[in-house]
């Protein structure tokens, strides 16, 4: 199994692609690296408590994918993609300010594989997130 080097960082590309429910997928040495967008973070606070899935996890779009806890709220974060959990990252969950300092390159949660090619062009690109976000995302 893969695992993920404690110093890595992802760093946005044009390819980055993004869900309504503000996560953000960014694709790198074929796996979707997931996280969640600077704009989530804003909105939740102070994150305290992150639950990840386990490498190996077989994941279905609509599905649960992480759960978070901040001062402000907690809750589930769905999948916009099915596919197989081949890393993790675990030092936003010994660290969870992580996602409060850098939620799009260290604060990325997981990795994901096996993703349908259809499946990542039906995420939003950069241009079309922030037009959703402009429209009715917030």
């Amino acid at each position: 199994m893969v695992t993920a080097m404690a110093a890595e960082s992802i760093k946005k590309t044009a390819a980055r692609r993004y869900s309504d429910g503000h996560l953000w997928f960014e694709p790198l040495d074929g796996r979707l690296y997931v996280g969640l967008t600077k704009l989530a973070i804003e909105e939740l606070g102070e994150i305290n408590f992150v639950e990840l899935p386990i490498q190996g996890d077989k994941i279905q779009k609509d599905n649960v994918l992480f759960v978070l806890e901040s001062n402000k709220a907690s809750g589930d974060f769905v999948s916009a993609v099915d596919g197989t959990v081949v890393a993790v990252n675990h030092d936003v969950e010994t660290t969870p300010s992580l996602l409060n300092d850098s939620p799009e390159e260290q604060g990325w949660l997981c990795a994901i594989s096996d993703v349908t090619e259809e499946q990542f062009a039906s995420l939003m690109t950069t241009t079309q997130y922030e037009e959703w976000l402009g429209g009715k995302g917030q």
